[in-house]
């Protein structure tokens, strides 16, 4: 087997557990020609629901080979070489393989052909789209207008002009209760309490109960930002990109018309659109405005009672029909711009002080337009919002494996779910838990809070007001180092505040009396301490005392020892020293006088001799 065609298993087999696209599957692999590969996997992937049919119909002798080892995903690759590519160039073993198989591929291809009436797989891959898996028909969805009239009483409306009501279908067996459906027949939709499903082909345009607004004709996943929303009557909800409507309505008919939606989109001309819409379904709690939810204030009071927003961006509508196909090929800058637009109508949307949820929806197939958007805005957020697990009771409904909350995300096909392509998260904000007068109690008996040095947070556990659990970081304050007591798990787990209030009271008087005793303990404990210490301070001066004399000790006997050598010992050194200093001044002494001496002989020397010139002098003169 080549790596090619090993390479290129791999990532079909990824493709189709949805853990990427093509093209970042393919250029994340190690394969040194890349484009031959996308070239091989993307082909292999459009023809794939054809060759399966082949490979079954050939009896799935291909799989029992060695080298395919029972790999679906390798078989359809050989199957594509075989029938529709270049063959196997030299690998000459796999060429040999597939020699064994090639009469039964041959008849299971022929037969495959004629039952559709054509001469080549491109044929039938262009002429039927029902053989299509990435083109499947979508039956028609309708959705119940609550403020016009209930569930129920919509169904009875439609049973009275002739419709067939089978009942709600089955989550687990969606697709089959669905192509079971015959004309005039519908059905209730397993997940979506206010979703009608029609059969295949159903044109309700015209219908008088859509004319009138008690039905409006959405899309099955269109339907679920808003219940996932899940306002409740009098809720004020911000919807920042409203426009055609469908899921504005949708909030106020869940609403019960009660409340405030704010609609805002940047076009006015589709928001005239809306406004026909609402007109229609009779909806009056709703105030559309054509203004830019980017200029939209988050710290202005007329928008701080908003408690919901409903974000439906601009996106590449990669999901929706387009009439040839739902995966449409979308230049990889324009998705980058709508990513980097999109994060930053959602990190506005987070920051309006007063929201606790905020969904996010698409109807793009794109991972850049939706798991990596929300991943990236929740990692400057987590600290404030936490993600909702979106429907997970939807079977084969969640987001990329490959991203770290993909299991809270909502990501619906058109295979798998028989709905256009969307994706939905939901952003709820982490609440703070609010202390009881009873958890006040029981906190002040766990530790003295009386002081203000900090100690430690600790996480309880304790009863609200109601008698449910709580969760609070408590913060608590204490100078003294003795050590703190906690409840029982019995004590902290009251179920109700007003029945064990004396028990409450009698377990404080407890805490106090043990506190007095440990103050006294603790007072003993400081007296022994100071003692201890003072004692530790007369060793100490006991063992310099000790120290110094030992010292002496070691002087004399050194001097004993020097004796023998005729060593000086310090103080006869000190003797000697002292007296030679002496002698030293004596001999100084001795040397002045003796130049004193030796000056006043000179000096009669020459007065002598100066009296005896002027005597001369004199008789000369003379």
């Amino acid at each position: 087997m080549t790596d090619l065609h090993l390479e290129a298993a791999r990532i079909i087999q990824k493709f189709n557990s949805k853990e990427g696209f093509i093209k970042n599957l393919v250029y994340s692999s190690t394969f040194r020609n890349l484009r031959q590969l996308f070239a091989l996997v993307s082909e292999t992937i459009k023809y794939q629901s054809i060759l399966k049919e082949i490979l079954k119909k050939s009896g799935s002798s291909l799989l029992t080979e060695e080298l395919v080892n029972n790999n679906n995903e390798l078989a359809i690759v050989l199957l594509y070489e075989e029938l529709i590519g270049a063959g196997f160039g030299r690998a000459g073993h796999v060429r040999k393989m597939m020699r064994k198989h090639k009469a039964e591929i041959k008849v299971a291809h022929e037969a495959f052909l004629k039952e559709n009436n054509a001469t080549s797989l491109a044929n039938v891959l262009s002429g039927n789209s029902l053989n299509r898996k990435d083109f499947p028909v979508l039956p028609r969805y309708a959705r119940v207008n609550l403020i016009k009239c209930p569930v129920q009483e919509g169904i009875g409306k439609l049973c009275e002009d002739g419709w067939e009501y089978v009942g709600r279908l089955h989550v687990d067996r969606f697709k089959e209760d669905v192509s079971s459906l015959t004309e005039y027949q519908f059905g209730l939709d397993p997940l979506l309490d206010d979703v009608l499903v029609f059969p295949i082909n159903t044109d309700l345009h015209k219908d008088k109960l859509v004319m009138d607004g008690t039905l409006v004709l959405q899309e099955r996943a269109s339907c679920v930002p808003a219940h996932v929303l899940n306002p409740q009557p009098g809720s004020v909800v911000l919807d920042c990109c409203a426009a055609p409507g469908n899921k504005t309505s949708h909030l106020a008919s869940l609403m019960g018309d009660q409340g405030r939606v704010i609609a805002l989109d940047r076009d006015a001309k589709r928001v005239s659109t809306m406004n026909s819409l609402l007109q229609r379904t009779g909806t009056t709690c709703v105030e559309t405005f054509a203004q830019d939810f980017l200029t939209l204030s988050a710290d202005s009071d007329e928008v701080s009672d908003i408690t919901m927003i409903l974000l439906d961006p601009s996106c590449s509508c990669t999901g929706m029909p387009t009439g040839t196909s739902y995966r449409q090929e979308v230049p990889l800058e324009r998705l980058h711009a709508l990513k980097r637009y999109q994060i930053s109508l959602l990190k506005h949307a987070l920051r309006f002080p007063n929201v606790q949820r905020v969904v996010y929806s698409t109807c793009s197939t794109s991972h850049q337009e939706n798991e990596e958007v929300v991943e990236e805005v929740m990692y400057n957020v987590k600290h404030l919002f936490q993600f909702l697990p979106v429907l997970p009771s939807w079977p084969n409904s969640r987001g990329m494996k490959s991203f770290l909350h993909h299991s809270s995300f909502l990501r619906v096909s058109p295979e798998d779910h028989l709905s256009a392509g969307f994706f939905v998260a939901c952003f709820e904000r982490i609440k703070k838990a609010v202390k009881s007068d009873c958890e006040n109690d029981i906190s002040e008996n766990v530790v003295d809070k009386s002081n203000e040095s900090f100690v430690e947070v600790e996480k309880i556990e304790t009863c609200s007001a109601n008698g449910s659990k709580v969760g609070q970081s408590c913060h608590y304050t204490t100078k003294k180092k003795k050590k703190k007591r906690h409840l029982s798990e019995d004590e902290n787990e009251t179920s109700c505040p007003e029945s064990n209030c004396e028990e409450i009271k009698d377990r404080k008087k407890e805490l106090d009396k043990e506190d007095d005793d440990a103050d006294d303990v603790s007072e003993n404990i400081r007296k022994r301490k100071k003692k201890a210490e003072e004692d530790e301070d007369f060793k100490d001066m006991a063992k310099r005392k000790k120290k110094k004399r030992n010292k002496k000790d070691e002087d004399v006997s050194e001097g004993a020892n020097a004796l023998s050598d005729n060593t000086p010992l310090p103080t006869e050194k000190k003797r000697k020293k002292k007296k030679h200093s002496k002698d030293v001044d004596e001999k100084l002494t001795e040397n002045i006088e003796y130049e004193n001496i030796v000056d006043n002989a000179e000096g009669r020397r020459k007065k002598k001799k100066k009296k005896k010139k002027e005597k001369d002098d004199g008789d000369e003169t003379m």
